[in-house]
């Protein structure tokens, strides 16, 4: 087991595709929203929700942190705009074993939101 990506849906609608692991792109995660950020579009971190609870645990192990509180729903067609522009960077890239996971984990976070964005139905992204 361990920690993986899921994309949580605001509401129930059928999905389908083969399940991809997500893990690596935990993993991955502080080094796709520096890619994101050089590509000029959405960190997939702000797209995960921090509490305040979330902030005082983080401070209270002496981790500086900076975040506001921030939570809610996000359009899938946001998403997407952020998973597709790390698709196309990363797909030239796909040499060794760690760029095929976190390439696989985009490919199925892409096809999850691409269904989700058909049914007009928002996201967030859960760590866990």
């Amino acid at each position: 087991m361990g920690v993986e990506l899921y994309v949580i849906l605001q509401k129930t609608i059928p999905t389908t595709g083969d399940y991809a692991e997500t893990k690596a792109l935990v993993w991955a995660l502080p080094n796709l929203d520096l890619m994101a950020q050089k590509l000029g579009v959405t960190p997939m971190s702000m797209y995960m929700p921090v509490t305040a609870k979330d902030i005082e645990f983080l401070r209270s192990r002496g981790i500086p942190c900076n975040e506001k509180p921030r939570g809610g729903w996000h359009a899938a067609s946001e998403g997407l705009r952020t998973v597709r522009a790390m698709i196309k960077e990363l797909n030239p890239k796909k040499k060794d074993i760690e760029h095929r996971h976190v390439l696989d984990g985009l490919k199925y976070v892409e096809q999850q939101l691409t269904i989700a964005d058909e049914h007009g139905v928002q996201f967030y992204f859960l760590a866990q």
